[in-house]
């Protein structure tokens, strides 16, 4: 799992994204500022180093919901935080749909953006973990149990999905459209 304790740290301003930097590495945290736009920063987060536990991207408000959806594509079981002025609900929705965990005002201090990416982490560790028993118990189940021709479920509007075996995955705003037009 070589993305699980990766937290990118969307901003919108340069000048926020340098004076987070310098409090988060006071506070002893890695930190590694990606300030190319969203065209760019994908070959850079793929080389990133498993050290490097917040990564802080500087993009345009206009393109951050783009760059959220290409992180969560690109680092699956990564935190993803924006930090922005969002004025809106129809603006947090949108980062949210598009694959963000958490949204913070741009007044919001390093100690707070610390302790969400512990909150993250924490959350991310017990996924991962849940994931890997579930694994594990899945190889013991015998065959037999699980009718092949059950059908996968949509639940929740669309928002999550069921297989035939019971299992629940949560959908992202881009699976579940891409779902929905399969669907029909």
């Amino acid at each position: 799992m070589k993305h699980a304790r990766k937290v990118m740290v969307v901003f919108d301003d340069a000048t926020r994204c340098q004076r987070m930097e310098n409090e988060l590495g006071a506070l002893g945290i890695s930190v590694q500022a990606v300030t190319q736009g969203p065209s760019v920063f994908r070959t850079t987060l793929e080389s990133i180093e498993i050290a490097v536990e917040v990564i802080l991207l500087v993009c345009e408000r206009a393109h951050l919901a783009l760059v959220v959806a290409n992180l969560r594509s690109i680092l699956p079981y990564s935190g993803i935080v924006v930090v922005s002025q969002l004025e809106s609900e129809a603006q947090r929705t949108e980062l949210l749909l598009a694959g963000a965990d958490s949204l913070m005002s741009p007044r919001s201090s390093a100690t707070e953006l610390a302790a969400t990416k512990h909150a993250l982490r924490r959350r991310a560790e017990h996924f991962l973990n849940h994931t890997a028993e579930g694994a594990l118990s899945a190889l013991e189940i015998p065959t037999s149990s699980v009718n092949a021709d059950s059908p996968w479920v949509l639940q929740d509007k669309g928002w999550s999905m069921m297989s035939p075996s019971g299992t629940v995955l949560e959908l992202t705003y881009s699976e579940k459209q891409l779902i929905e037009l399969f669907s029909y």
